[in-house]
């Protein structure tokens, strides 16, 4: 996944699936009381719930190409929405 040096938001997402399977909490994937992200959001959105690429407003309509670009921006965040507000915007 990696391409012509620059990483895809595809192997983040791959690399944080194989980190969460090492049950680094006595055990468990994540601390007690939280959880894995329950989806890729569609569009730009923080990372991991979406691809966390800045893209300009009159790209936000078309698909990201997932490359990390060297020297580009990252958004990496902490929601603290629950697991049903994400269902329910999910369902959406």
């Amino acid at each position: 996944m990696e391409t012509t040096g620059h990483l895809s938001v595809a192997e983040l997402w791959h690399r944080l699936e194989s980190m969460e399977l090492e049950g680094r909490f006595a055990g468990d994937t994540y601390p007690v009381g939280m959880c894995a992200f329950p989806f890729h959001l569609t569009g730009q959105g923080f990372f991991p719930g979406g691809d966390g690429l800045w893209r300009a407003d009159s790209d936000l309509a078309l698909a990201s190409s997932g490359l990390l670009p060297f020297g580009g921006l990252m958004f990496v965040g902490n929601d603290f929405g629950t697991l049903e507000s994400y269902r329910r915007l999910q369902a959406k």
